[in-house]
């Protein structure tokens, strides 16, 4: 016997994180399988997205979460499941081999697990 899950978002509110999308992006059409970084989405316009999905849907989705699942189509998947991250994360005195051993199977980080976002700008004065 299969179980069917039920959808975490209407169809509405589906709609709705797709403008969001749009709008924080700048974009006029949709690639559910480009990158939110590929579409020149910053660190601040995820912040954007997080904070108009709360204000406008009651989504309270992690910034994080826009980077562990980087196209609308894998968020949108994990939006609609209720899909998390697994929680279990090692302890300080695992070898990261084993911590890298146990990673999700879909890529994804786990919820104690952070990501550290760079950026670096020189500019050259030929003065």
């Amino acid at each position: 016997m299969t179980s069917a899950r039920k959808s975490r978002m209407s169809a509405d509110e589906r709609d709705q994180v797709i403008t969001i999308w749009k709008d924080v992006l700048g974009q006029n059409t949709i690639d559910l399988d480009r990158g939110f970084a590929d579409l020149g989405g910053t660190s601040l316009a995820a912040n954007q997205f997080v904070a108009r999905l709360s204000a406008q849907i009651g989504l309270d989705v992690p910034v994080i979460r826009v980077f562990e699942y980087p196209t609308l189509r894998l968020l949108l998947r994990y939006l609609a499941e209720g899909a998390s991250p697994p929680t279990a994360v090692p302890g300080p005195d695992s070898r990261a081999s084993d911590r890298h051993a146990g990673a999700a199977p879909d890529g994804a980080a786990r919820d104690g697990d952070i990501a550290i976002i760079g950026m670096a700008r020189h500019d050259h004065d030929p003065r």
